[in-house]
């Protein structure tokens, strides 16, 4: 069967995190101004441990790729490269972050993903804020 989805440019993903304030522990409403994007890098030694990287165990290493804004809304929308660890910090209007993401996500190409929030319970789906007109009415056949 031929792939449905465009062939991108450049291997990248796109992301789009709803609302940054869905978060576990709470974050201040409008205390995020922009998201750190950054690469989770491998570890390849024999311990997991050995360099230790951080001070939690087994902390791998990382690298900063960039910031993004956040909307007034606590929305976020970017690209990430295809194929990459990625994690995501919130920052505060000094740079600051305010939460850490210590697990990680990867786009393949052309791939969009999505999230809720920052830390949001396991078991939720999206708040239903919009209504979209295809949801209005009766399914076609």
């Amino acid at each position: 069967m031929p792939s449905v989805r465009d062939k991108p440019q450049r291997p990248e993903g796109t992301f789009f995190l709803q609302d940054v304030y869905a978060a576990w522990p709470p974050l201040p409403k409008d205390s995020v101004k922009r998201l750190r994007i950054v690469q989770v890098l491998p570890k390849s030694t024999p311990h997991i441990n050995s360099p230790r990287l951080g001070i939690p165990n087994a902390s791998p290493g990382k690298q900063v790729l960039g910031t993004v804004p956040v909307e007034a809304d606590g929305s976020a929308h970017f690209r990430v490269p295809a194929y990459t660890p990625i994690a995501v910090q919130p920052l505060d209007e000094d740079g600051r972050a305010v939460q850490l993401m210590r697990s990680w996500f990867t786009a393949m190409p052309g791939e969009v993903l999505s999230c809720v929030g920052c830390h949001e319970r396991q078991n939720e789906g999206p708040p239903s804020k919009y209504t979209l007109a295809a949801m209005r009415r009766a399914s076609e056949t």
